[in-house]
């Protein structure tokens, strides 16, 4: 039998999702396709990295309202690129430049005293609504996909299935904006619900292996190496409204943008 970790009913061991609460039991790998446990962080067929444990992956079926926010954002001419691009892609190893966005602080609101307090449910639901929108209109301006956001982070990867021969520079300058839309954003939550709305930025570059395209134009890959570990180091590290690069980010856009030395 298979316990769900949420409310521990006995589900069949080939269950998916719990029949009781509707929580996901198992992922598939994205590189191999084998059914492996949700909180699993590598394929034990295979290998590969899988989606971190509690991020709203947009291959579940439990985003598919997420998946279809984006895919409504998209603007048509970006659609069609990307459906002429995945053809004869799958299996191929790309090179692409991954931006994390962590934002901070979005789901709670400090208090008269001082205190973090929790942000209601459809308030949060409404601030995770305007930051999408507003970065992903970002990063379809650079032709970037967004691999997956959840309430506190949102991935980006440039290079794939789209290959540029400047993706690094395509995700700095991505990033850039996105540090300026933010200060919208912040105005607004700040003046709305008393939300001090952060975010702090990593980009790095690494290898990826294209996967299945889905129906909503999200494609599946499988990352080689800790790519995603270090550009989220990256972002952790980087102070509010910051933008941390890589040395290999740095190496392929410092004659085109001006950097100062992180202390």
């Amino acid at each position: 039998m298979l316990y769900c970790t949420q409310c521990g009913h006995a589900n069949v061991d080939s269950a998916e999702k719990c029949a009781k609460c509707g929580k996901i039991l198992r992922q598939r790998c994205p590189n191999c396709g084998e059914l492996v446990p949700a909180e699993g962080q590598f394929c034990i067929l295979c290998g590969a990295r899988l989606a971190e444990a509690g991020a709203l992956s947009l291959a579940s079926s439990s985003d598919g309202r997420m998946r279809s926010v984006l895919r409504l954002l998209m603007p048509d001419a970006l659609a069609a690129k990307i459906s002429h691009a995945v053809a004869g892609t799958v299996g191929e190893r790309r090179e692409v430049a991954v931006l994390h966005v962590g934002m901070e602080s979005l789901s709670t609101r400090e208090s008269s005293a001082g205190h973090e307090l929790p942000v209601d449910n459809e308030i949060l639901y409404l601030l995770s609504d305007e930051a999408i929108h507003a970065l992903a209109d970002v990063i379809y301006q650079y032709e970037g996909t967004i691999d997956k956001f959840s309430g506190d982070s949102l991935v980006a990867l440039f290079g794939m299935p789209l290959a540029h021969e400047n993706n690094a520079e395509r995700a700095v300058r991505a990033a850039l904006d996105i540090l300026l839309a933010s200060q919208a954003l912040k105005a607004d939550f700040q003046e709305r619900y008393g939300i001090d709305f952060r975010i702090h930025i990593g980009i790095h570059t690494g290898t990826v292996v294209v996967g299945q395209v889905d129906n909503d134009l999200h494609i599946n890959c499988t990352v080689v190496g800790n790519t995603f570990d270090l550009v989220e180091a990256l972002a952790a590290a980087a102070d509010e409204d910051m933008l941390l690069v890589s040395f290999e980010v740095y190496q392929r856009t410092h004659p085109l943008i001006a950097y100062r030395r992180n202390p």
